[in-house]
């Protein structure tokens, strides 16, 4: 047996394996597919990927990885705007509301006590959408910056469920 080289597709390595002795020819090497004959580099970096060639074991710093795009003012706001509609989704369902909608429609109940939480919901919604239009206007006009959507969420007006 024979401590060998094993390669990935492209040629780089990823770890040894063993090629057994031929019975037919003493001496001689089975080297199994994607293998080469030579030892595994003799020092390695974490991160680093070595390549084998003709002179040995080529150094490879890891890639840098690829910048993300630039995200257009348009998905930018469906971004945030799905972050909002997601955070009154969430408080919603703290009673058990299937979100903000399902909560909302609870405004005509007539139970008392899904009615007050319904309308609580419906004028919590307006006040919501409100603030975000207004902030995701001023962020189009170039008055301020853009938010993140953790920034965002926290301009919000706030929830009380009722008593």
């Amino acid at each position: 047996m024979k401590k060998v080289s094993q390669l990935d597709i492209n040629g780089y390595f990823v770890g040894t394996a063993i090629a057994d002795e031929s019975p037919l020819e003493p001496g001689v090497f089975l080297i199994p597919n994607g293998c080469v004959d030579a030892p595994p580099p003799s020092a390695i970096t974490r991160g680093h990927r070595y390549k084998f060639s003709s002179n040995g074991w080529l150094d490879e710093p890891p890639p840098k990885p690829a910048p993300e795009p630039e995200r257009t003012p348009e998905q930018i706001m469906a971004s945030l705007s799905f972050a909002v509609q997601h955070h009154l989704d969430i408080k919603a369902r703290e009673r058990n509301y299937d979100g903000i909608l399902s909560l909302c429609t609870y405004a005509t109940s007539v139970n008392p006590k899904f009615a007050a939480e319904g309308q609580a919901g419906v004028e919590w919604r307006d006040a919501v959408w409100a603030k975000c239009y207004e902030v995701l206007a001023d962020v189009q006009a170039g008055t301020r910056p853009t938010p993140n959507a953790e920034q965002l969420i926290a301009e919000l007006p706030g929830f009380t469920w009722p008593a």
